[in-house]
Protein backbone atom coordinates (compact mmCIF):
# COMPACT_ATOMS: atom_id res chain seq x y z
CA UNK A 1 0.00 0.00 0.00
CA UNK A 2 1.60 3.26 -1.26
CA UNK A 3 2.09 5.77 1.82
CA UNK A 4 1.08 9.29 0.88
CA UNK A 5 3.12 12.57 2.14
CA UNK A 6 0.80 14.89 3.88
CA UNK A 7 1.62 18.24 5.28
CA UNK A 8 -0.07 20.72 7.91
CA UNK A 9 -1.27 24.02 6.75
CA UNK A 10 -1.29 27.07 9.02
CA UNK A 11 -0.96 30.74 8.89
CA UNK A 12 2.41 32.16 10.20
CA UNK A 13 3.59 33.71 13.91
CA UNK A 14 6.91 34.91 12.40
CA UNK A 15 6.73 38.87 13.52
CA UNK A 16 8.80 39.43 10.47
CA UNK A 17 6.89 38.12 8.10
CA UNK A 18 3.43 39.10 9.47
CA UNK A 19 4.56 42.61 10.32
CA UNK A 20 2.47 41.86 13.76
CA UNK A 21 3.33 41.61 16.91
CA UNK A 22 0.07 39.77 17.81
CA UNK A 23 -2.27 38.29 15.23
CA UNK A 24 -2.71 40.47 12.12
CA UNK A 25 -7.04 40.15 13.06
CA UNK A 26 -7.20 41.55 16.34
CA UNK A 27 -10.69 42.89 16.69
CA UNK A 28 -14.22 44.62 15.03
CA UNK A 29 -14.59 47.96 13.64
CA UNK A 30 -16.97 48.40 16.29
CA UNK A 31 -15.16 47.60 19.80
CA UNK A 32 -17.86 48.52 21.98
CA UNK A 33 -19.90 45.70 20.73
CA UNK A 34 -17.31 43.37 22.29
CA UNK A 35 -20.00 41.90 24.30
CA UNK A 36 -18.26 38.25 25.44
CA UNK A 37 -21.83 36.40 23.59
CA UNK A 38 -20.45 38.28 20.52
CA UNK A 39 -17.28 37.36 20.74
CA UNK A 40 -17.41 33.85 21.90
CA UNK A 41 -19.72 33.09 18.24
CA UNK A 42 -16.15 34.13 16.39
CA UNK A 43 -14.34 31.55 19.13
CA UNK A 44 -16.34 29.09 18.52
CA UNK A 45 -15.88 25.21 16.15
CA UNK A 46 -18.68 24.88 13.87
CA UNK A 47 -18.73 21.11 13.09
CA UNK A 48 -21.47 22.31 9.89
CA UNK A 49 -20.83 25.19 7.63
CA UNK A 50 -20.79 28.64 8.94
CA UNK A 51 -24.20 30.46 8.12
CA UNK A 52 -24.19 32.97 5.02
CA UNK A 53 -26.09 35.13 7.69
CA UNK A 54 -22.72 35.00 9.55
CA UNK A 55 -21.33 38.50 9.33
CA UNK A 56 -17.62 38.55 8.45
CA UNK A 57 -17.57 41.99 7.77
CA UNK A 58 -16.41 43.81 10.58
CA UNK A 59 -13.18 42.47 11.45
CA UNK A 60 -10.48 44.93 12.40
CA UNK A 61 -6.81 44.37 11.91
CA UNK A 62 -3.61 45.30 13.15
CA UNK A 63 -2.36 49.06 11.68
CA UNK A 64 1.26 47.36 11.30
CA UNK A 65 0.30 44.49 9.99
CA UNK A 66 1.52 43.22 6.28
CA UNK A 67 -1.77 42.19 3.67
CA UNK A 68 0.24 38.55 3.82
CA UNK A 69 -2.08 35.91 2.01
CA UNK A 70 -2.93 33.99 4.65
CA UNK A 71 -3.54 35.44 7.74
CA UNK A 72 -3.26 35.04 11.94
CA UNK A 73 -6.03 35.66 13.97
CA UNK A 74 -8.09 34.11 16.93
CA UNK A 75 -11.44 34.62 15.53
CA UNK A 76 -12.97 31.13 13.08
CA UNK A 77 -9.39 29.58 13.67
CA UNK A 78 -11.03 26.10 14.34
CA UNK A 79 -12.88 26.53 11.02
CA UNK A 80 -10.78 27.21 8.14
CA UNK A 81 -8.21 30.42 7.01
CA UNK A 82 -8.43 34.18 6.03
CA UNK A 83 -6.84 33.96 2.49
CA UNK A 84 -6.07 36.01 -0.16
CA UNK A 85 -7.98 36.09 -3.36
CA UNK A 86 -4.41 35.35 -5.12
CA UNK A 87 -4.24 32.09 -2.49
CA UNK A 88 -7.72 30.74 -3.37
CA UNK A 89 -6.87 31.40 -7.21
CA UNK A 90 -3.79 29.11 -6.60
CA UNK A 91 -6.37 26.51 -4.97
CA UNK A 92 -8.83 26.34 -8.15
CA UNK A 93 -6.02 23.88 -9.47
CA UNK A 94 -6.34 21.49 -7.09
CA UNK A 95 -9.02 18.93 -5.01
CA UNK A 96 -10.67 20.05 -2.11
CA UNK A 97 -12.95 18.25 0.09
CA UNK A 98 -15.66 20.09 2.14
CA UNK A 99 -15.14 23.13 2.03
CA UNK A 100 -16.93 27.20 1.06
CA UNK A 101 -15.36 30.54 0.50
CA UNK A 102 -17.22 33.47 2.27
CA UNK A 103 -16.85 37.52 1.48
CA UNK A 104 -15.11 39.23 4.55
CA UNK A 105 -13.30 42.64 5.14
CA UNK A 106 -10.86 43.46 7.09
CA UNK A 107 -10.26 47.24 8.09
CA UNK A 108 -6.52 47.83 7.46
CA UNK A 109 -5.90 45.28 5.52
CA UNK A 110 -8.61 44.39 2.90
CA UNK A 111 -7.92 48.09 1.32
CA UNK A 112 -4.41 46.04 0.36
CA UNK A 113 -5.61 42.79 -0.68
CA UNK A 114 -9.06 41.42 -1.19
CA UNK A 115 -9.89 38.24 1.03
CA UNK A 116 -12.35 35.95 1.61
CA UNK A 117 -12.56 33.06 4.52
CA UNK A 118 -11.98 29.67 3.33
CA UNK A 119 -14.34 27.61 5.54
CA UNK A 120 -13.42 24.01 6.16
CA UNK A 121 -15.59 21.40 7.81
CA UNK A 122 -14.38 17.97 8.96
CA UNK A 123 -13.59 15.43 5.78
CA UNK A 124 -14.89 12.16 6.18
CA UNK A 125 -11.85 10.57 3.87
CA UNK A 126 -10.34 7.88 5.94
CA UNK A 127 -11.09 4.27 6.23
CA UNK A 128 -10.99 3.04 9.71
CA UNK A 129 -11.67 -0.48 8.84
CA UNK A 130 -8.67 -0.78 6.88
CA UNK A 131 -6.82 1.71 9.51
CA UNK A 132 -5.81 0.40 12.54
CA UNK A 133 -5.22 2.36 16.10
CA UNK A 134 -3.61 1.71 19.23
CA UNK A 135 -4.55 2.45 22.47
CA UNK A 136 -1.84 4.72 24.24
CA UNK A 137 -0.85 6.22 27.66
CA UNK A 138 0.45 9.55 26.81
CA UNK A 139 1.79 10.51 30.62
CA UNK A 140 4.49 7.26 30.28
CA UNK A 141 4.26 7.82 26.25
CA UNK A 142 3.58 3.78 26.19
CA UNK A 143 2.05 1.73 23.37
CA UNK A 144 -0.61 -0.10 25.33
CA UNK A 145 -3.22 -3.00 22.94
CA UNK A 146 -4.46 -1.84 19.26
CA UNK A 147 -7.73 -1.35 18.96
CA UNK A 148 -9.96 -1.78 15.56
CA UNK A 149 -12.87 0.58 14.46
CA UNK A 150 -15.34 1.26 12.03
CA UNK A 151 -16.16 4.78 12.18
CA UNK A 152 -15.21 8.07 13.59
CA UNK A 153 -18.65 7.79 15.55
CA UNK A 154 -16.33 4.53 16.99
CA UNK A 155 -12.98 6.83 17.91
CA UNK A 156 -15.23 9.25 19.69
CA UNK A 157 -17.00 6.39 21.53
CA UNK A 158 -14.24 4.61 22.42
CA UNK A 159 -12.01 7.71 23.48
CA UNK A 160 -14.90 8.78 25.78
CA UNK A 161 -15.24 5.12 27.36
CA UNK A 162 -11.22 5.08 28.43
CA UNK A 163 -11.23 7.99 29.88
CA UNK A 164 -13.85 7.80 31.95
CA UNK A 165 -12.22 4.59 33.22
CA UNK A 166 -8.62 5.83 33.15
CA UNK A 167 -8.36 9.31 32.77
CA UNK A 168 -7.50 11.57 30.51
CA UNK A 169 -3.65 11.13 29.74
CA UNK A 170 -5.33 7.86 28.18
CA UNK A 171 -5.72 8.33 24.80
CA UNK A 172 -6.50 6.30 21.19
CA UNK A 173 -3.17 7.32 18.32
CA UNK A 174 -3.38 5.99 14.48
CA UNK A 175 -1.03 3.23 13.78
CA UNK A 176 -2.05 3.09 10.17
CA UNK A 177 -4.00 5.48 8.23
CA UNK A 178 -5.59 4.69 4.88
CA UNK A 179 -7.95 7.35 3.16
CA UNK A 180 -10.53 6.53 0.82
CA UNK A 181 -9.44 9.37 -1.52
CA UNK A 182 -6.39 11.58 -1.31
CA UNK A 183 -6.89 15.15 -1.08
CA UNK A 184 -5.02 18.05 -2.08
CA UNK A 185 -6.19 19.99 0.88
CA UNK A 186 -8.99 18.99 3.74
CA UNK A 187 -9.50 18.87 7.22
CA UNK A 188 -8.37 15.88 9.12
CA UNK A 189 -11.37 14.47 11.06
CA UNK A 190 -9.71 13.30 14.38
CA UNK A 191 -8.03 17.10 15.46
CA UNK A 192 -9.66 19.25 12.67
CA UNK A 193 -5.76 20.16 11.88
CA UNK A 194 -5.81 21.44 8.07
CA UNK A 195 -4.03 19.11 5.30
CA UNK A 196 -2.21 19.06 2.45
CA UNK A 197 -0.72 17.26 -0.31
CA UNK A 198 2.98 17.36 -1.22
CA UNK A 199 1.52 18.84 -4.66
CA UNK A 200 -0.10 21.49 -3.10
CA UNK A 201 2.76 22.53 -0.51
CA UNK A 202 5.21 22.57 -3.71
CA UNK A 203 3.12 24.47 -5.20
CA UNK A 204 2.81 27.00 -2.52
CA UNK A 205 6.17 27.27 -1.88
CA UNK A 206 7.18 27.67 -5.61
CA UNK A 207 4.27 30.80 -5.66
CA UNK A 208 4.98 34.32 -4.42
CA UNK A 209 2.35 33.84 -1.57
CA UNK A 210 3.08 34.67 2.01
CA UNK A 211 1.91 34.36 5.48
CA UNK A 212 1.72 30.41 5.50
CA UNK A 213 3.40 28.06 7.33
CA UNK A 214 3.76 24.31 6.70
CA UNK A 215 5.09 21.07 8.34
CA UNK A 216 5.18 17.44 7.68
CA UNK A 217 2.17 15.81 9.40
CA UNK A 218 2.62 14.09 12.33
CA UNK A 219 1.23 10.43 10.59
CA UNK A 220 1.63 8.64 7.37
CA UNK A 221 -1.27 8.11 5.11
CA UNK A 222 -1.73 5.56 2.94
Amino acid sequence: MKEVLIYELMYSVDKVITGSSDNQIIGFIDPENNSRERTSRYQEIYYDFIEDNFDMKKFSGDKKAKPTDILSSNFLDMNGLFVSSAFAKLLEGFSMCCYKYMDVYIKHLSEKKDYRFLNLTMCPAINFEESSFFFEDRLKEEQLEEIKLSSMQDFTDNIRKLRAAKGYNFTISPQKLVLNKVYDLFKYEISGKILISEELKNAIESSDLTGYSIRPFLYVFH
